[in-house]
């Protein structure tokens, strides 16, 4: 007998919008250095920066929305930090939970992968594509995807995140291709920060839940070293498909591995993640039956020297970078299961050099180049059994190579202009010009207003351009596919009313061109990426932040979509029109704190509104050597569901009901 063999979408690109935390923030203190670690030095850690009142932060030396050295009160953006301590704190484990406290952005998962909306746009088949994703400002896309890793498939334990850095809004002109919506940036421990010596870290959950971690710093030669390692295990939590429940369909394996060394003028560092993870829903797949997986596997080098020459700061940069996806489907089939792979893989590496120079004190101007390679770019489909049978293999080269110029200027005492431009060329795509420009004026002088403009611009991917697998349930490719493109203005308001309060709003207006998403035929049964048209969204966010001196915190935070004007609406509609959320940190007896956070959003296309709180209490610090934290998430064990987009998926995700974490650390 035979059977239709149904290759299943990618189930990365499916399901958005689900918010479960929202990390207490450190708004006020916009350390921005957005893929800048050359300027990580300058800003205080985490530590030194929890305690800084409020209104100190406004003068704060930042790099954020630009590569150059700024005040937080001149950057031209809205930009958004949590470090360290208030990620502990709110108990959050993944980056996509740290992310999901941050105003205007949407997080959802698919029980595989986790994806992220910024003020709207949440296309099928997007697989973060539309966010950049820095560690230490080495981008982290891969080539094949472009995708930004933000759940536990982000391959870095958080415990080693100094702080992340997040500037929604139109980030071309710096960054290049992805940062339509918005960059994330996250900055990892120093070697240099801290005591030397080691940590052994344990921890235990629900779902079967386990990890082992340790850490060591010291001295190496000049400078200094730092090295992390995890592994996790877990057996994840029973899932529901319509009346079916399984309960050996959640499990993941993670290993994590960092080095990061320091000295005078220098910082090399490096990483190796490798995640195993079942999926318990997925298209065409069996349910209930083990063996459809992803298996995602990062690599990361990065060498940086910086050098100062008089008035001059010159910064150099080289990196390598790989990536293997491999996904395994049990696909249903008569008389027997087939047992679909997908395979892609990337190598790349590239340079860059940039040069910072000082006109004078109230003017400063940087240059640079930056030019990558991707010698590999793999792409492969095949049925290992039954009958073994090849429906792809495409491999490919590619490259890409920028100029860029950054001008800061203070041309008035209370007015500063920043620009910035950049030409970036690729293959298979014309030259792309990405101008952005910010006036900032000091209205008062606890008071900022913001006036940003920019455009940015992503083109097909390898994914988007040649995955083709022909039959039922395939893939087709449009030979038409154009590069997105998005323009944008902001308007943004911030204050220090005292020395202890924060209040920042921001009203945004963004028009998408030549929108790509996924669209299914049912006629033929295929999948392809199309262009779908036009999005035109704007709304509002706003935010109030407020410290005592005994040390408690609490932010506010709320986000309205005001309107759009779509010609893919589909593109929105599993973005919640309105968003609040809580932080709030309370020190408690015998070095203890208590963190709660929650979140309520409105509908999401199939998913109704929904109100969650997360609670964790932790020790304040170490005692005796010794730190702890409890965690619930999913306080009130609400039934949390996401949407799904694919057709053959049912209507909404369910997500954990609420589950515990316990975590101690030891210093040695």
């Amino acid at each position: 007998m035979s059977f239709t063999r149904m290759r299943p979408p990618r189930g990365r690109s499916a399901a958005r919008g689900l918010m479960k935390r929202r990390a207490c923030l450190a708004a006020g203190l916009v350390s921005g250095a957005l893929g800048a670690s050359v300027h990580a030095e300058a800003l205080p850690s985490s530590a030194a920066l929890s305690q800084l009142p409020l209104d100190t932060l406004l003068n704060l030396p930042v790099s954020g929305a630009s590569r150059l050295p700024q005040r937080m009160s001149d950057t031209a953006a809205s930009v958004t930090v949590i470090d360290a301590d208030q990620i502990r704190a709110l108990g959050a484990r993944t980056l996509a939970e740290v992310l999901a406290s941050v105003r205007g952005v949407s997080l959802t998962s698919d029980r595989g992968y986790s994806y992220a909306g910024v003020r709207g746009p949440m296309p099928a088949g997007d697989l973060n594509t539309r966010l950049l994703l820095l560690i230490d400002g080495n981008r982290v896309n891969d080539p094949v995807y472009d995708q930004a890793p933000l759940g536990d498939e982000f391959p870095l334990d958080v415990a080693e995140i100094e702080r992340i850095e997040f500037i929604p809004g139109q980030g071309s002109a710096v960054y290049g291709a992805n940062a339509m919506n918005g960059v994330i940036n996250v900055v990892t421990r120093s070697p240099r920060d801290g005591r030397d010596g080691g940590r052994v870290g344990l921890q235990a959950g629900s779902g079967g839940h386990r990890q082992w971690s340790g850490s060591w710093q010291g001295a190496l030669g000049d400078g200094a070293l730092r090295l992390s390692a995890s592994r996790t295990l877990a057996d994840g939590e029973p899932v529901r498909s319509g009346t079916q429940w399984s309960d050996a369909v959640d499990d993941v394996r993670r290993t994590a591995l960092r080095a990061r060394w320091d000295a005078d003028g220098w910082s090399i560092s490096a990483l190796h993640a490798d995640r195993d993870k079942a999926l318990p829903l997925f298209p065409n797949a069996v349910f209930g039956q083990p063996g459809t997986r992803y298996r995602d596997t990062h690599s990361l080098l990065n060498v940086e020297r910086r050098l100062k020459l008089g008035d001059t700061e010159l910064t150099s940069r080289a990196w390598l970078g790989r990536y293997r996806f491999t996904g395994t489907y049990v696909i249903d089939g008569a008389p027997t299961f087939t047992l679909n792979r997908d395979v892609a893989q990337a190598h790349w590496g590239g340079l860059e050099l940039r040069a910072l120079r000082h006109l004078s004190a109230t003017h400063s101007v940087t240059l640079g180049g930056e030019w990558q390679r991707m010698p590999s770019l793999l792409q492969t489909n095949e049925d290992l059994s039954p009958v073994p049978a090849r429906y792809l293999e495409n491999r490919r080269q590619g490259h890409r190579s920028a100029l860029f110029a950054e001008d800061q200027w203070r041309f008035a005492p209370d007015w500063t202009l920043n620009a910035g431009a950049r030409l970036d060329e690729r293959d298979g795509d014309r030259a792309r010009f990405s101008p952005r420009v910010g006036l900032v004026w000091r209205a008062a002088p606890r008071w900022v207003v913001k006036g940003i403009a920019g455009s940015a611009y992503r083109p097909p991917n390898a994914y988007e351009a040649h995955y083709a697998v022909p039959g039922p349930g395939g893939y087709q490719v449009e030979p038409t596919l154009r590069t997105e493109t998005i323009r944008g203005e902001e308007l943004a308001v911030e204050g220090w009313p005292s020395e202890r309060t924060r209040v920042a709003a921001s009203l945004y207006e963004n028009r998408m061109s030549d929108l790509i998403a996924l669209t299914y035929d049912a006629a033929s049964d295929t999948y392809r990426y199309r262009n779908v048209g036009s999005v035109h969204t704007r709304g509002l966010d706003a935010e109030v932040e407020t410290r005592w001196p005994a040390g408690t915190r609490l932010r506010l935070s709320t986000s309205w979509r005001l309107g759009s004007d779509n010609l893919a609406p589909e593109a929105t509609q599993q973005f919640p029109r309105r968003m609040a959320k809580l932080a709030w940190i309370v020190p408690c007896p015998r070095h203890c704190q208590f963190g709660l956070e929650g979140l309520a959003m409105s509908r999401r296309e199939s998913a109704p509104g929904q109100v969650v709180f997360n609670a964790t209490v932790s020790s304040q610090r170490a005692v005796e050597g010794w730190q702890w934290s409890i965690a619930l998430r999913n306080l009130t064990d609400r039934r949390l569901v996401d949407p799904a987009w694919q057709s053959t998926l049912p209507a909404v995700v369910p997500q954990p009901g609420r589950q515990w974490r316990f975590a101690l650390l030891r210093d040695l």
